[in-house]
């Protein structure tokens, strides 16, 4: 599967929230710039949002987030070089903003620089350990080098923490495939189908969970054991 979409910052920080509430002149001139680049990142605007993202930074050099979305707003555009410099910026200016660290190690990722992603992501994980993004992004980053067990672990913190991700619980299966722990991955699907059954994708599950029981019949015939006993009505 892709890489995660970064989120967006929420509204209520920063003092980005009192935009909302009417108050704009209460804003200083790169939180107004800082503002109007985040809305245009939302739209999809990216070449839009680097200028003011410029402007923002220009007003406040050290305005960390600017330097974050500015870095985003580059990877969306493929401009990695541009990207890194902008977020290992910020990353230097906020060491302890665990966002930086996570889009940092994006940039990372999409450049193979892949033992650096799992340190960027390692960080931003220590830094808000509750965030299931950052634990799934550890864990993709290790099944990229074929660090599965390791990659098992930083996935079931992220399931953990986000149990009705879809996209997070069938990661934590495929990864328990790759290590032949075909049972392990069974239970995270079933539990997800239990727990979600209305989520748009179970149908999908479904089908992953028959494929992957005809798996565990079929190496069960291969090694001449018997089929274990039907369910109990």
């Amino acid at each position: 599967m892709g890489i995660p979409e970064i989120p967006v910052a929420k509204r209520g920080g920063h003092g980005y929230h009192r935009r909302a509430m009417g108050s704009e002149s209460r804003l200083s001139p790169a939180e107004t710039w800082y503002a109007q680049g985040v809305e245009a990142y939302k739209a999809g605007k990216y070449e839009e949002a680097l200028v003011a993202f410029a402007r923002a930074l220009s007003s406040d050099p050290k305005y960390h987030r600017a330097l974050v979305f500015q870095g985003l707003s580059h990877m969306e555009l493929k401009n990695y070089d541009d990207a890194r410099r902008a977020l290992e910026a910020a990353v230097e200016l906020a060491p302890t903003y665990a966002k930086a660290h996570n889009a940092l190690g994006n940039v990372y990722r999409r450049t193979g620089d892949l033992d650096l992603a799992i340190q960027s992501f390692t960080k931003a994980a220590s830094l808000e350990p509750r965030v299931a993004e950052y634990h799934y992004n550890v864990g993709i980053s290790r099944l990229d080098i074929n660090h599965v067990p390791e990659a098992i672990d930083a996935l079931k913190e992220a399931a953990r923490y986000a149990p009705k991700d879809v996209d997070i619980q069938a990661e934590l299966a495929a990864a328990f495939m790759r290590n032949k722990a075909y049972h392990d991955a069974l239970q995270v699907l079933e539990d997800f189908v239990r727990r979600c059954p209305e989520d748009d994708r179970v149908v999908e599950i479904k089908v992953r969970i028959s494929k992957l029981k005809k798996k565990i019949e079929d190496e069960r015939a291969a090694a001449g054991e018997a089929p274990p006993p039907p369910p109990e009505a």
